[in-house]
């Protein structure tokens, strides 16, 4: 199986931190893709990340790269993983927390399994936090990632930016450590599962 995982946004976008601005997505996402390869490659399981630098790519040219990668080595073989982390529906603090999974409204059976991976590895490790959850445990949207990569993807949110206290845990090392586990429990649940 390979593992490519997605980064979220880039430097150069607006919006995507803490009200206080110190938080930034980006580089939150990227250190935890780093952190979450470097795991997978001990385990023996191939990974790429799809934008390594700060640097912005267009939706259209993330796709591409990972689809580049599932024509080489088989859609049916990879699967896509894209990490972000939530905010609330203003910029400012709220007290959201949790983490939550999406999929494309029409998307594979393999991704909707791969959520459900996400989900319960997530409730396994006492992370779903205060929010509401559909019955299938994950939500459906038209995110372009999920939509129109060849291989089954989900898009994870990991807490919130906009809650002081889930900012604190992430950016410590018991909360980076944990979301790394959190995605390399579902990676190994949703393997177990394929074979």
């Amino acid at each position: 199986m390979v593992v490519i995982l997605g980064t979220a946004h880039g430097s150069n976008v607006g919006g995507k931190c803490s009200p206080d601005g110190k938080f930034r997505e980006y580089k939150w996402s990227r250190q935890m893709c780093r952190m979450i390869k470097e795991k997978l490659l001990l385990l023996g399981i191939e990974c790429y990340i799809d934008l390594e630098d700060d640097t912005e790519l267009s939706l259209k040219d993330r796709v591409h790269r990972v689809n580049s990668i599932c024509k080489v080595k088989g859609a049916s073989n990879c699967i896509y993983i894209s990490i972000h982390v939530n905010a609330g529906p203003e910029p400012k603090w709220s007290n959201a927390t949790g983490c939550t999974v999406f999929v494309y409204r029409n998307g594979s059976e393999k991704s909707k399994r791969l959520a459900l991976c996400y989900h319960n590895t997530a409730e396994e490790l006492d992370l779903l936090g205060n929010r509401c959850f559909p019955p299938t445990k994950y939500f459906e949207s038209g995110l372009y990632v999920c939509k129109n990569t060849l291989c089954p993807a989900i898009l994870t949110e990991n807490e919130f930016m906009t809650t002081k206290a889930s900012v604190d845990w992430l950016e410590s090392d018991e909360g980076k450590e944990t979301i790394c586990d959190l995605h390399i429990k579902t990676i190994q649940k949703y393997l177990e599962n394929e074979q």
